[in-house]
């Protein structure tokens, strides 16, 4: 599958079908602004410069609960990972990306 910083080639615009242009996010600042959470030793590194390398492909806003449900087809289609986030409080610091793994792992 061809890939690309924002994941595999067309995924981005099967997204915006989905959501609408609007709501599929993919600038470096937005994309930086979801890759961490809200959890204060989140919010102390990146302070201090360390960021995470690894950001979103994408960030997408669904409006209803049948564009969510589509965005999980199409995560999984795309087999890329799907990672929910409400208020990105990071009570556990859950949002915390993580090295991608392959399938067999």
């Amino acid at each position: 599958m061809n890939e690309d910083q924002f994941g595999p080639a067309g995924m981005v615009d099967a997204l915006e079908k989905i959501a609408g242009r609007r709501h599929v996010l993919c600038s470096e600042p937005d994309r930086v602004a979801y890759a961490r959470d809200l959890w204060p030793r989140s919010t102390i590194k990146a302070r201090a410069g360390k960021t995470s390398a690894r950001l979103p492909c994408a960030v997408v806003q669904p409006a209803n609960e049948a564009e969510v449900a589509e965005v999980v087809r199409c995560a999984e289609a795309f087999e890329v990972a799907l990672i929910p986030y409400g208020a990105g409080s990071g009570v556990w610091a859950a949002r915390s990306p993580r090295a991608r793994r392959s399938p067999s792992t």
